[in-house]
Formats: structure tokens, C-alpha cells, sequence
């Protein structure tokens, strides 16, 4: 409670976060997720966290609401990119394939946004293959032709796309097939929403269908206990994440994660 509180105290201080943000009090953390048919942990999430001055950290929804107020939450998706790519080599060695990795609409719409990815992909030596882009909060693009070319020219060089948050707020059906995404990333909402609803069971059982037959994965979000983890792969999830799997982990306790963890089948008592 008092990481929450001390968070939001001081993030009602005018130009307080965005000043820290950039001055070493920033980490990259990663959750991992789970390939079902694989059965194995197959890749990692790469988030943003940043502490107060007391070491705690701050609450991630109201330094995004803040970050997204003041205009550096594109800062934030660009030093996150630059961090993940920087640790993909190393975790290449230890079994992962792919770092899934943030885009804000502020971010998808600059020009120089794809130049800048293909330069820090060459710089770290990461395959386009590693990394996948997810996308959500597109109700909030403001210049849907740059956003739109961005986003085609992604995929033209090679780089996965994921719809995040599917369920929640814009990203519905009809963003999924104006895009070409290549994942689907059912949010934790909708996933929980299927316990004790047949409605909700049929609902989500047909968009994973509609999914594959347009060749696209599906990871489901929001992973808590066993019974949501068998009940989603049943119904054909490529990929599970949650706190089930692992939470946000920061990079030295990913590594020990990985060594304990990697191969383990996460669908077995």
C-alpha cells in the first residue's frame, strides 16, 4: 500500500517523474509468457518501472496516465526498445525467441519511428524475428496515415505485430482486420470474464477460431491459476501470460527464472 500511495502523492508534483525518469532511477523488467504446444517458456514482455526516491516503485497506471499528460511517454517506449534490445543476445542463450516490446500512438505516428528500430536492431545484432511490437490505445492515433504507413512498414521488414488489449476499449474486431497483425493478445478482463459466463466462454472461444483462421496467434493475458491456464489452451491459445506463469520480473531475477523455469510445463500440477 505505501508504494501505491507514495506513487501517487508524488506524481501530482508538476515535472517531478518526467525529470527522474531519464536520470537513472529506471528499470526494465519482463514478464515471461508461455508457448503452449512448445511447452516451454518462449518469450518475455519488456516493461517500463521507475522508483522514488525511497526505493519504492511507483504506480504503473498513474505514471502512464502522467507520462501520456506530459508528452514523454514516447521517450519511455524508446528507452524501453533500446533496453530490451540490448539484453536479447544474452537472453537468446538462455532459450527466448521473442521480446514482446510496447509502441504508444504517440510513437506509431513519427516518421522516423521504423529508421530508428531497424538501426537499434542492427546496433545490438537482434533479428527482426526477436521482437514483436505490440499496439493498443489506437483510439488515440491522431494521424492515422502516418500511423497506418508505420505500421505496414513494420511488417514489410519483417517485424511481428501484436494487438494488445483485445477486448478492451478500441481494440476490437474491426482494428484486428485493418491491420496486419500476426498476435492477438486477449486482455485479462475478457479472460476473466469467462469463469461462470457461458456467454463469455463462447464468445472468446470464437475469437481465438476467428484468429487462426486468419493465421494469427493468440495469447491470453491475465493467467492466474491452473484451471484458466488448461481452460484457455483448450480452446487453442498459442500463448499464456500471467501471474500463473511469472509477474514482471527484473532482469537479474528473469535469468534465475529462466534457469529454474524455462522448460517447465506450466499445464501440469
Amino acid at each position: 500500500m505505501r508504494n501505491k500511495e507514495n506513487g501517487m502523492e508524488l506524481l501530482k508534483e508538476d515535472g517531478c517523474i518526467g525529470e527522474k525518469a531519464f536520470h537513472g532511477e529506471k528499470e526494465c523488467f519482463f514478464q515471461p509468457f508461455y508457448n503452449v504446444e512448445k511447452k516451454r517458456i518462449w518469450g518475455a514482455e519488456a516493461l517500463f518501472r521507475l522508483k522514488d526516491e525511497n526505493g519504492n516503485y511507483y504506480n504503473m497506471d498513474q505514471l502512464a496516465a502522467k507520462a501520456e499528460e506530459e508528452g514523454w511517454i514516447a521517450e519511455i517506449d524508446r528507452w524501453v526498445f533500446r533496453e530490451a534490445c540490448r539484453r536479447i543476445p544474452e537472453l537468446r542463450a538462455y532459450g527466448l525467441k521473442r521480446i514482446n516490446i510496447n509502441l504508444s500512438p504517440e510513437v506509431c505516428e513519427v516518421p522516423e519511428t521504423v529508421p530508428n528500430i531497424m538501426q537499434i536492431l542492427r546496433k545490438y545484432e537482434v533479428s527482426r524475428s526477436e521482437v514483436c511490437m505490440e499496439i493498443t490505445e489506437m483510439c488515440k492515433v491522431r494521424n492515422a496515415e502516418n500511423f497506418s504507413c508505420m505500421v505496414e512498414q513494420l511488417s514489410s521488414q519483417g517485424i511481428r505485430l501484436a494487438l494488445d488489449d483485445f477486448g478492451k476499449g478500441e481494440s476490437n474486431l474491426l482494428r484486428l482486420s485493418q491491420i496486419p497483425f500476426q498476435t492477438l493478445k486477449l486482455d485479462k478482463e475478457l479472460v476473466w470474464g469467462t469463469e461462470g459466463s457461458r456467454m463469455a466462454e463462447d464468445l472468446v472461444e470464437e475469437i481465438i477460431r476467428i484468429a487462426h483462421r486468419h493465421n494469427i496467434q493468440v495469447t491470453a493475458e491475465g493467467i492466474e491459476t491452473l484451471d484458466q491456464a488448461r481452460t484457455l489452451a483448450s480452446w487453442g491459445c498459442d500463448y499464456l501470460q500471467g501471474y500463473l506463469i511469472a509477474p514482471p520480473l527484473s532482469y537479474g531475477k528473469l535469468l534465475t527464472f529462466l534457469e529454474e523455469n524455462g522448460k517447465r510445463n506450466f499445464l501440469e500440477e
